[in-house]
C-alpha cells in the first residue's frame, strides 16, 4: 500500500510539472528545467526540440532513466511554443501510465489514447520494443 502510494505521488507530480511545458517558449523551458537539460536539436521538418533527462526508480522498473522531448512547434506572434512533448521510459511503465491516466479521470478515446477536456491535452501511448512513449499534445478540436 505504502508503494502504491508513493508511486502515485510520483506520477502525480511528474504530471503536475509536465502540463506547465505546453505554451512554454524554448527560453523559458531551459530556464525552468535547466537540472536535467541533456540537449538541444531539429527533427528532419526544422521543428526545434529539447531533451530532458531524469533518474527515477520504482518497484516494477527498478533503476532507469526517464528522457523528455519537448516539442516548439507553434508559432504566435513570431515566437515558437511547446503545443507537444514525449515521455520516453521502459515498457514496462505502460501499465503505470495508463492506471496514472485513469486515475486523473481524463477521458478514455482508446485503449492507449486520453483526453483531458480541461486543458484540451491528448494523451497517446506507443510501445515500441523495449520503450514506452507518453505523447502529449495540445488538441485543437473542441
Amino acid at each position: 500500500m505504502k508503494q502504491k502510494i508513493i508511486l502515485i505521488i510520483i506520477f502525480g507530480f511528474t504530471f503536475l510539472t509536465t502540463k506547465a511545458q505546453i505554451g512554454m517558449t524554448k527560453t523559458e523551458a531551459l530556464k525552468a528545467y535547466s537540472e536535467s537539460f541533456l540537449r538541444e536539436s531539429k527533427t528532419s521538418s526544422g521543428t526545434e526540440y529539447i531533451v530532458l533527462e531524469k533518474d527515477l526508480e520504482n518497484k516494477i522498473s527498478g533503476k532507469f532513466v526517464q528522457y523528455k522531448a519537448i516539442y516548439f512547434d507553434l508559432e504566435i506572434d513570431g515566437k515558437y511554443m511547446c503545443s507537444s512533448y514525449k515521455i520516453i521510459e521502459p515498457s514496462s511503465e505502460v501499465n503505470n501510465w495508463i492506471k496514472v491516466l485513469k486515475e486523473l479521470n481524463y477521458v478514455k478515446l482508446t485503449d492507449l489514447k486520453y483526453k483531458d477536456y480541461e486543458k484540451r491535452l491528448i494523451y497517446e501511448i506507443t510501445i515500441d520494443k523495449d520503450a514506452c512513449f507518453l505523447n502529449v499534445y495540445f488538441d485543437n478540436k473542441l
